[in-house]
């Protein structure tokens, strides 16, 4: 068996949302060095945040692990424009309903 990987608590105050970055929602838990990275590029939106709830509504792009993505999440998200799926497959997520809508999926084994 692999060894496991720990996790330190995400940070207690958010980074400060910038106007000019589009927002991404992270689904599942990430290694607190992916989120910290994920921070420089975008605004994000990670697991404890109130406003993950809202992710439907509000994402034009999530990231997920374990979660999965079904075709009501995806009619649910008018603004979805791309799926990142950290993890081997993209079984977790409904590619039919995706190609319809045109929305990207990507992933990282």
């Amino acid at each position: 068996m692999a060894p496991g990987i720990t996790y330190s608590p995400e940070p207690a105050s958010p980074a400060p949302v910038s106007s000019n970055k589009r927002t991404v929602y992270l689904l599942d838990k990430l290694h607190p060095d992916a989120v910290e990275h994920a921070r420089t590029l975008w605004n994000v939106v990670a697991p404890g945040d109130k406003e993950l709830n809202n992710w439907r509504e509000n994402a034009s792009a999530v990231v997920i692990r374990g979660s999965y993505i079904t075709a009501d999440d995806i009619a649910r998200s008018p603004n979805l424009i791309a799926i990142g799926k950290h993890g081997v497959g993209i079984d977790k997520i409904d590619q039919a309903a995706c190609a319809k809508r045109g929305i990207k999926i990507l992933n990282t084994p």
